[in-house]
C-alpha cells in the first residue's frame, strides 16, 4: 500500500487531519457509551493519574532494564504501581536503542482504540497529548531526583513493536532514555490499595478495532507517515526542573482535573510562575518544533483580559489587550463546557500558520508531545500552588485563535483557575467515566 503522505501530500494531509478532528464533524462525533478495552501486554492499566481523554486511560508504559546481565521488558502495572517482568528478551531492541549498563529505556504504547472508540480521529491527538502528559511525569520525577532522561533520535519502531507483540492498533508513541540505577533515580510511589474485589471480567466488552474501520485505518495512517521512528530532543531539566525529588512526587499524587472554577482572577504570582514556565519551553524545545510552536497566554488581570506571546522574530514577549469574552462564547467554543466561562486564564499551545506545521507530519507528532509535556509541566506548578486547573482538548480551532489573537492551529488548551472542593461539578465529560460506575463491585479507584 503506498503511503498517505506519497499520494496525498503532506500539506493536503495535515489539512484533511485537522479537518477530522474539529467538534461539528462526524468522524470525531464522541460516543459518550463505552468500554475499557484491553492490551496485547495486560488487561490492566485502570487506575492511572493522568489527564487521558474520557478516562479511557489509552497509554501503557514498558520499561527495557537490565536485570542480572540481561536485557528484559517490563510492564509498568498502574493498579499495583509496580513492575512486572514480560517474560520476553529485550536484547536486540536494547543494542539497537545502544543502552549501556544503568540506562533503562522508557517505551509509551498507545493503544489507540481505547480512545478512537469515544472520540473518533481526534483520538490520535489526545493519545499523543496523554503520551507527553505520562513522559512529563516521568521526566520530572527524574530530574528532580537529579538523574538524566533525554529522547533518543531514533528509535527501533518496528522492532519493538514486533518484540512487544502490538497489535497495529497499539502504536508505540515515543521512547526515552533514564541514565543511573532506576531505584535510586525515582522515589517508590505509595503503595494503592488493592482491589481483590473487583471482578475484572466485566470490564472489558467486545469493543475491539474492528479490520475496516475508517477511523482506527486513518490514525494507521497519519501515525505512519509521522515517521514515528524520529524524535527531537527535548531539554526536560530546563522545562521540568525546579522541584525536589519529594515535590514532584506530591504534585503528581494531587494533581487532579479541575471540575468547576468560582469565576475570580487567578493570583498575580500565579500568572507569573505560568509566564516564567512559558519562557522555559521556548529555550527547551528542539529547533524544528520550537519553529512552528505557537505559545499564548490568555489572561484576566487587574479586571481586563489580555493575550501574551512570544514573538520570535525579536526574541521578545509580546502583549495586546483584548475584549472580555463573553461567558455563553467561552461555553460553546469549548464544546458547551460551563466552567470555561469561569476560568481565570487559558494556556494555549498550536501550530504556527493557518496550514500547520506546514504540513509536516512529523513535526505534528512531535509538537503534540511537546505539548503534552508541557501541560504536564503547568499540571505540576498549579499543583504545588493549589491552583485549579483543567486540559481542553476539544474546541473549535478558529474561534480559539480568535481569542487568543493569532493566526495558527491550536493543540491544546490548558484552563487555569480558582476553585474549592464544594463546587458544583459543571465540566460536562463526567459521563467519561461512568464506563466502570456498573461494573465496579468494590472500592472506588483513585
Amino acid at each position: 500500500m503506498p503511503d498517505t503522505a506519497d499520494v496525498f501530500g503532506t500539506t493536503t494531509l495535515m489539512r484533511r487531519v485537522q479537518e477530522l478532528q474539529q467538534l461539528e464533524h462526524p468522524a470525531s462525533a464522541v460516543n459518550r457509551f463505552c468500554r475499557q478495552v484491553p492490551c496485547s501486554l495486560t488487561p490492566r492499566g485502570l487506575a492511572r493519574r493522568a489527564p487521558s481523554a474520557g478516562a479511557m486511560y489509552p497509554i501503557e508504559m514498558v520499561w527495557i532494564t537490565q536485570v542480572d546481565g540481561r536485557w528484559v521488558f517490563q510492564y509498568f502495572d498502574a493498579r499495583q504501581q509496580g513492575c512486572v517482568d514480560l517474560g520476553r528478551s529485550a536484547e536486540q531492541a536494547a543494542a539497537a536503542l545502544r543502552l549501556a549498563p544503568r540506562q533503562h529505556a522508557l517505551l509509551l504504547v498507545g493503544v489507540a482504540w481505547r480512545t478512537i472508540q469515544r472520540y473518533g480521529v481526534r483520538g490520535y491527538r489526545y493519545c499523543l497529548l496523554d503520551a507527553g502528559n505520562v513522559l512529563g511525569n516521568v521526566a520530572s520525577v527524574v530530574v528532580a531526583a537529579g538523574a538524566y532522561i533525554h529522547l533518543p533520535d531514533s528509535i527501533p519502531h518496528e522492532l519493538i513493536h514486533q518484540e512487544l507483540g502490538l497489535t497495529r492498533d497499539e502504536l508505540l508513541l515515543g521512547a526515552a532514555v533514564v541514565e543511573g540505577d532506576v531505584a535510586d533515580s525515582i522515589p517508590e510511589l505509595e503503595v494503592g490499595t488493592p482491589l481483590e474485589s473487583l471482578d475484572t471480567t466485566r470490564l472489558f466488552g467486545t469493543e475491539q478495532a474492528p479490520m475496516l474501520t475508517p477511523a482506527m485505518e486513518r490514525i494507521r495512517r497519519v501515525h505512519r507517515a509521522s515517521d514515528p521512528g524520529r524524535q527531537h530532543r527535548l531539554n526536560f531539566r530546563a522545562m521540568l526542573g525546579g522541584h525536589t525529588a519529594d515535590q514532584a512526587v506530591e504534585n503528581i499524587l494531587l494533581r487532579r482535573s479541575a471540575r468547576a472554577f468560582d469565576g475570580t482572577e487567578l493570583d498575580p504570582s500565579m500568572l507569573a510562575v505560568l509566564d516564567a514556565f512559558l519562557h522555559r519551553v521556548t529555550e527547551a524545545t528542539p529547533v524544528p518544533v520550537w519553529r512552528e510552536l505557537e505559545l499564548r497566554l490568555v489572561a484576566r488581570r487587574d479586571g481586563r483580559w489580555q493575550s501574551r506571546w512570544f514573538d520570535q522574530a525579536n526574541d521578545r514577549w509580546l502583549t495586546r489587550m483584548i475584549p472580555d469574552p463573553e461567558p455563553t462564547a467561552l461555553i460553546d467554543m469549548f464544546g458547551d463546557q460551563p466552567l470555561a466561562a469561569k476560568a481565570a486564564a487559558f494556556m494555549i499551545l498550536g501550530m504556527r500558520g493557518e496550514a500547520g506545521t506546514q504540513g509536516n507530519p512529523v513535526v505534528y507528532r512531535q509538537m503534540l508531545l511537546t505539548a503534552g509535556v508541557t501541560c504536564a509541566g503547568a499540571h505540576h506548578l498549579a499543583a504545588q500552588a493549589g491552583c485549579a486547573t483543567t486540559i481542553f482538548g476539544g474546541y473549535d480551532d478558529r474561534r480559539v485563535a480568535e481569542l487568543a489573537t493569532g493566526r495558527f492551529i491550536p493543540l491544546v488548551v490548558q484552563a487555569f483557575g480558582n476553585s474549592s472542593e464544594s463546587a458544583r461539578d459543571e465540566k460536562n465529560d463526567t459521563v467519561a467515566a461512568t464506563w466502570l460506575a456498573n461494573a465496579r463491585s468494590g472500592p472506588a479507584i483513585p
